[in-house]
């Protein structure tokens, strides 16, 4: 995992920015993209694709499951801290833990390649 090199937060992976952000802003795009509007969650997002866009019916099933996954981790993360959940501690993770992140970043992976064709963006 990618960890913060610097700050108060040395050590630690940002799961807002690092994990959830861009599945959250996939969502939004592929949502406008295909004229799916109606909602304005990420969870609602990603059921709509889902159903609606049968091209995305299954990118969008992992992607709002991966996005599930990584909420349940943040809500964890903060009830244990007493904080906002956005930062993790990948040392203090349970070896559960460490792998449902590592897929989720699969999923994330996955959904990043699907926007760059779908924008006819190259991997830089």
């Amino acid at each position: 995992f990618v960890v913060e090199r610097k700050g108060d937060r040395a050590g630690e992976f940002d799961l807002k920015g690092r994990a959830l952000a861009p599945l959250r802003d996939a969502a939004r795009l592929l949502a406008l993209k295909n004229n799916q509007t109606r909602r304005y969650s990420t969870g609602g997002r990603w059921e709509d694709l889902r159903r609606n866009v049968p091209a995305l019916t299954e990118l969008a099933k992992i992607a709002r499951e991966a996005y599930d996954v990584l909420l349940t981790l943040r809500l964890n993360t903060a009830i244990t801290q007493q904080d906002s959940g956005r930062f993790v501690d990948p040392s203090k993770m349970t070896k559960l833990e460490k792998a449902r992140l590592a897929h989720a970043f699969d999923v994330v992976r996955m959904v990043q390649d699907h926007v760059r064709l779908a924008y006819h963006l190259e991997s830089r």
